[in-house]
């Protein structure tokens, strides 16, 4: 780009765009030099915005730089913070009245009603307190639950529950365009030699064995508060386990209820709310308290029983959202029982590519965890970070390369093609409707009415609505989320990118390596 100077010569001005400002600004260096001021003005023209494919395709190029430097990942560790009823959210809407006692699970249905009521409504029209609140959730979970320290950019030896790592990133993405979740990829310290050795023959048994011991302690399938030996495969399913253990904590408030818990309009009966109110208190630290008192919080099997079965439990009937991907249901549920974590192998051996293109015969995998047979529709969780945060979990323990592709691709998954397609069905049979009500009109009164101008207006909203459908939308919680954050990735690591031939060229001349014929140096 040239510019016009002093005397109308086209000389470039001096904004000091040198190749170290250039290299700081690629790496996230930000100043307030006129070049850097000049390059975000750029960026900003030429960016892609961070909800698009655009952004999506510049993260997952990091995503597998960081897999190339580390590693595949570990785990896949997803967190859902609830924001329907959260008395932290709450909080920030009311200020100091909104800091008083939620009210008691035993009191009469209207108190509870109203509450609940108020809730739902700061929800929706407070959108950013939500991703305000979600923020804070994925900062605690960074800094506490991860180990990481967010100053000096480091890990925290011994502290993290799913061990020391390496590295980490998580994308953000919206649930039915309303509460925001994260989905982290966790590069553990000495995953890679347990996963070497798995695919091997010497030490595999001894592999396993480590493997399934590191599964049970940061997964999870337990409803808590059943014996297996009490469950008959035959006598009861478990939705029937699970509301006979609702029934011992809320019996008297189950009277006169619908059983069907978990019904497929997943309206909020009474028990609901109370556990709700249960899970709310558990949280409130004590009053006159400068500090928390951690024993305080250690979770009771009831504590554990009621976030498990509000947050991690699935329906036990399908919807149409289980097919889209096939016959079979994509959530693989009801899931088998097993005794014990298993490490499962396929049958066939697959090739498996270094760094440098060398073929290895490898025996794949996959992590089966310990399940009994009540909890056949229990999603795998993180126990810790659900009762800590009292919200919905799911883990996986070692995850391939196409974690990567999950992570970064939501802007490609059909979101907007489904919605106009069952919007497009609504649509159908309303028109349909308003056409067999104007023809028995006609006939009723043997007149040639004309179509009612409120039917031509209503077809012109559903047709804008179609075409509105068609794009991709942001919902209010991931506009606000966006707005301070930038972007919807986040990594452990800054990035730089690297001038691969000059690399090559130097590396030839300082070890006097030839190129072959092909300019290959390998």
């Amino acid at each position: 780009m040239m510019f016009k100077g002093e005397k109308g010569s086209e000389t470039p001005p001096n904004f000091g765009l040198d190749e170290e400002t250039i290299r700081k600004f690629i790496s996230n260096v930000f100043g307030n030099h006129p070049a850097d001021i000049f390059l975000r003005r750029m960026r900003a023209v030429t960016g892609s915005m961070p909800h698009c494919a655009g952004a999506a395709r510049k993260a997952r190029q990091r995503m597998f730089a960081m897999t190339a430097a580390l590693g595949l990942p570990c785990v896949m560790f997803t967190v859902t913070p609830e924001d329907g009823i959260n008395f932290r959210i709450r909080v920030m809407f009311k200020g100091e009245k909104g800091s008083e006692t939620p009210p008691n699970f035993v009191l009469d249905e209207e108190t509870l009603r109203t509450f609940i009521s108020e809730s739902k409504h700061i929800r929706f029209d407070h959108p950013g307190l939500c991703a305000i609140d979600f923020e804070n959730v994925i900062g605690i979970t960074v800094e506490h639950i991860l180990g990481w320290d967010l100053n000096k950019n480091i890990n925290k030896p011994g502290y993290g529950f799913f061990g020391d790592l390496d590295g980490w990133t998580y994308a953000v993405e919206e649930q039915g365009r309303k509460t925001l979740h994260a989905h982290f990829l966790l590069w553990i310290k000495g995953w890679g030699k347990l996963r070497s050795g798995l695919g091997t023959a010497n030490g595999h048994e001894e592999y396993v064995k480590q493997v399934s011991k590191y599964a049970d302690r940061v997964m999870c399938t337990r409803l808590h508060g059943f014996s297996s030996r009490l469950v008959p495969k035959a006598s009861l399913s478990s939705e029937d386990v699970t509301l006979q253990r609702l029934k011992q904590y809320y019996g008297d408030a189950l009277a006169g209820e619908d059983e069907n818990f978990w019904s497929s309009s997943r309206y909020l009966t009474k028990c609901r709310v109370l556990m709700e109110m249960e899970v709310l208190h558990s949280m409130l630290p004590p009053k006159c308290e400068s500090q928390i008192n951690m024993e305080r919080f250690t979770p009771s099997a009831r504590m554990k029983f009621i976030v498990a079965a509000l947050r991690n439990l699935h329906k036990s009937d399908h919807s149409p959202s289980c097919f889209k991907k096939g016959s079979e249901c994509r959530m693989k549920l009801p899931a088998y029982p097993s005794t014990e974590t298993l490490v499962m192998f396929d049958d066939k051996v697959t090739s498996w590519f270094d760094w440098r293109g060398n073929d290895i015969s490898r025996s794949l995998s996959i992590c089966v965890p310990k399940r009994a047979y009540a909890d056949a529709y229990v999603n795998v969780h993180s126990e810790f970070a659900s009762i800590l945060f009292g919200c919905n979990t799911n883990v996986i323990t070692g995850v391939d390369g196409g974690s990567v592709m999950y992570c970064t691709c939501y802007v490609s998954k059909n979101t907007e093609k489904e919605d106009n397609k069952h919007f497009a069905d609504a649509a159908k049979h309303m028109v349909k409707n308003m056409q067999q009500q104007m023809a028995e009109r006609k006939e009723l009164l043997s007149l040639e009415l004309e179509e009612e101008a409120s039917s031509v207006g209503l077809k012109g909203m559903i047709g804008a609505a179609l075409m509105a459908t068609k794009v991709h939308r942001v919902a209010a919680p991931m506009a606000s989320y966006l707005i301070r954050n930038g972007s919807r990735f986040h990594f452990s690591h800054n990035f730089s990118y690297v001038d691969i031939g000059s690399f090559f060229k130097a590396i030839q001349e300082d070890l006097n390596i030839s190129a072959d014929e092909d300019g290959s140096v390998f």
